[in-house]
């Protein structure tokens, strides 16, 4: 139960750098280039815990930890402001 417990803590721990990450980003960070690179993070981490699951697996702090992170890049795409809309992708208004 306590192992448990603490691990659960470790993992609610790893997402608060992405938060802090993620406000900070909010007014530094062109929207495009966060969204950008918090889909590539996404989906980088989310591919190696995905083709590496059966050896991932095994070691419990390994995979607490690349799933950590995987919850760190996901929530520094939680504030919906960072979303790019075509318009800001293309440019297809006049300015």
């Amino acid at each position: 139960m306590t192992v448990t417990i603490a691990w659960l803590l470790l993992l609610a721990t790893l997402s608060i750098p992405g938060t802090l990450l993620g406000a900070w980003a909010t007014s530094h960070v062109n929207r495009k280039y966060q969204l950008c690179s918090g889909f590539l993070g996404y989906t980088v981490l989310g591919l190696i815990i995905g083709l590496a699951y059966t050896h991932v697996t095994r070691y419990t702090g390994v995979f607490v930890v690349l799933y950590g992170l995987y919850l760190t890049v996901g929530c520094k795409l939680a504030d919906l402001r960072h979303f790019a809309t075509l318009t800001d992708i293309y440019r297809l208004g006049s300015r």
